[in-house]
């Protein structure tokens, strides 16, 4: 039969451990909150303009447009 004593360890050992794990999370969250603050993220050189994008998206929807009426043909044939 397990003894008091031995509880009391066994208790005293994991609540050692369990406060060593939240000193060290407690100890290195402000170096992470300091890096994550004093990153900035590069800006985007290549941006495109919304008028580029609008001729972009129109000449590739014309194309695939054209196969989905292909497609749409093929399948009543069937």
């Amino acid at each position: 039969m397990i003894r008091e004593r031995t509880i009391a360890r066994i208790f005293a050992t994991v609540l050692l451990i369990g406060l060593i794990c939240v000193g060290y999370v407690l100890l290195t969250q402000p170096t992470g909150m300091i890096a994550y603050q004093t990153y900035e993220e590069p800006k985007q050189k290549n941006t495109m303009s919304e008028e580029e994008v609008l001729n972009v998206f129109e000449t590739h929807w014309e194309e695939v447009k054209e196969e989905l009426i292909i497609l749409e043909e093929v399948s009543k044939e069937k």
